[in-house]
């Protein structure tokens, strides 16, 4: 039997409960990308197949949840402690997917995406929150490159799933399947994750804040233009995950560019692929370096250069696609980078 530590020191305990910390946001992920792998058979089942805008309306009400919970979230996961609010997001989002999966009507389905959102807009934050207060704190700028490319991995992995082409017969046993996967990531937070470690360092992550507290902090953070410069940048680095891959990429990819569905699946996991090299390198060489500025302006720069090339250069190889594909997601990669520099703008409450 393993001890759980080894050598001098180290312990597998905190990486356990990082784990699966990333484990739930990897279901969150699946959850987000799903109408984008599934969309065909989606809109045959709720009739909307020449109606895109409505489709398009389905998929951005998990948005319409999760954009606005990313202010309260910290201030519920300080006051609940991560295990608590793991398992309450967890549920939210297996209760959303589940009514996004058995509804007949574009109603409820927006009710599942909104409560999937709901319950997702906790795992990133979650994530992060295990890892400042179980890992050492050097690492944290390469947590959070290594939460972000693993998730991408899990939304890769997704898109070339075999099932592709799913029946009248296959479509319920096809959007049930994520209440299996969250279900036993449900009984993973509930057995492994804790809340913090009994030696605890003095020094830790400062006490929960009140939401009165909250209000003020956000009146001191958005007067300070750093933060938003800072987030414009993630922003942008982000869209081509959040709307284009999630989305439209591969509609987009057989329609304008003429590739075929596989041909497509893996030019999706391939800018997935090169998003999670760059997420988890720029994060450890920012670390070395010392540096998070120059890595973002090159990510500004050749992102820019990789959608003019995948947009306006007609007749692309597929051989080219793919290319332009990788560079892009790598380019987009550094993108966690403007959470450590968030972080380290501030004061640690």
């Amino acid at each position: 039997m393993l001890n759980e530590r080894i050598g001098s020191g180290f312990s597998w305990r905190p990486w356990r409960i990082y784990a699966v910390g990333i484990l739930f946001y990897c279901f969150a992920y699946l959850l987000r990308v799903y109408p984008g792998i599934f969309g065909h058979a989606i809109k045959a089942h709720l009739q909307i197949e020449s109606n895109e805008v409505l489709f398009g309306w389905l998929a951005a009400m998990y948005y319409v949840g999760y954009a606005p919970m990313q202010i309260p979230v910290g201030v519920c996961v300080d006051k609940l402690g991560p295990r608590f609010s793991l398992i309450i997001a967890c549920s939210v989002s297996i209760v959303g997917a589940f009514v996004f999966a058995v509804s007949d009507s574009v109603a409820l389905s927006m009710l599942g995406r909104l409560l999937i959102g709901f319950g997702t807009a906790f795992s990133y934050v979650t994530a992060l929150k295990l890892a400042s207060m179980w890992l050492p704190k050097r690492y944290f700028a390469t947590a959070t490159g290594a939460v972000t490319a693993l998730g991408m991995t899990a939304a890769a992995l997704s898109y070339n799933i075999p099932i592709q082409d799913v029946d009248a017969h296959l479509y319920s046993l096809v959007m049930l399947l994520p209440e299996a996967i969250g279900l036993v990531v449900l009984l993973l937070i509930v057995l492994i994750v804790r809340d913090r470690q009994a030696d605890a360092e003095a020094g830790a992550e400062a006490s929960a804040v009140s939401f009165a507290q909250l209000w003020s902090f956000l009146r001191e953070i958005v007067s300070h233009k750093q933060v938003w410069l800072i987030g414009m940048i993630g922003c942008f680095l982000y869209i081509p995950s959040s709307v284009f891959l999630d989305v439209y990429a591969k509609r987009y990819l057989m329609k304008v560019h003429g590739l075929g569905a596989s041909q497509a699946g893996l030019a999706i996991f391939l800018m997935f692929f090169g998003w999670i090299i760059s997420s988890i390198a720029s994060g450890s060489v920012s670390d070395m370096l010392r540096n998070r500025k120059v890595l973002l302006i090159l990510a500004g720069l050749l992102s820019c250069l990789f959608s003019l090339v995948l947009v306006l250069v007609p007749h692309l190889s597929v051989f080219s696609v793919y290319l332009v594909l990788f560079l892009l997601g790598a380019s987009c990669g550094p993108h966690p980078l403007c959470f450590a520099m968030s972080k380290e703008n501030f004061p640690a409450h």
